[in-house]
């Protein structure tokens, strides 16, 4: 005799009945592996070795194998900070031969009438560069690429 939880044993009314028993069933979801792989440029100051996946752990493994202040690091620096348990993979690319920088001006121009803080955002990060009532144009603008050249994780160089 079948034993069911659902359809009574003394039903005697005619039809087909259909029982389904998932007590022994498991109920969770299968786990499907994940991986992240980051595909970006490398400074030559990288150690890794381009266009090879690398499994990496840390952000600071990152920036060694890619360099500090590369795109992978940056890239890197946000996926830790929102994830730090997918294992992640970076693939560095060398820039093309031939390639050059690209550039960009920022114009500072008078002199400043009061003390106050120049605040200059390059991505996402700021640099707050105080200045001083009467300081030139050119001061200012020295300021500026001082405060950007001492960011070690900057996005550009300053001149």
């Amino acid at each position: 005799m079948i034993q069911f939880n659902q359809i009574p044993v003394n039903f005697l009314v005619p039809g087909q009945y259909v029982e389904f028993d998932s007590s022994q069933a498991d109920g969770s979801t299968p786990t499907i592996p994940q991986r992240i792989l980051l595909i970006g440029q490398m400074l030559p100051t990288g150690v890794g070795s381009a266009n090879v996946a690398t499994l990496v752990s840390s952000v600071d493994e990152v920036a060694q194998l890619a360099g500090r202040g590369s795109m992978l690091h940056h890239m890197a620096r946000k996926l830790f900070a929102a994830n730090s348990f997918t294992p992640v993979y970076v693939l560095a690319q060398a820039d093309a031969g031939g390639a050059t920088k690209a550039t960009r001006q920022v114009t500072v121009g008078g002199s400043a009438t009061a003390n106050g803080e120049l605040d200059l955002y390059v991505g996402d990060t700021r640099y707050a560069i105080g200045v001083v009532t009467g300081a030139t144009a050119a001061q200012i603008a020295t300021s500026i690429a001082a405060a950007i050249t001492a960011d070690p994780d900057r996005y550009v160089d300053a001149v």
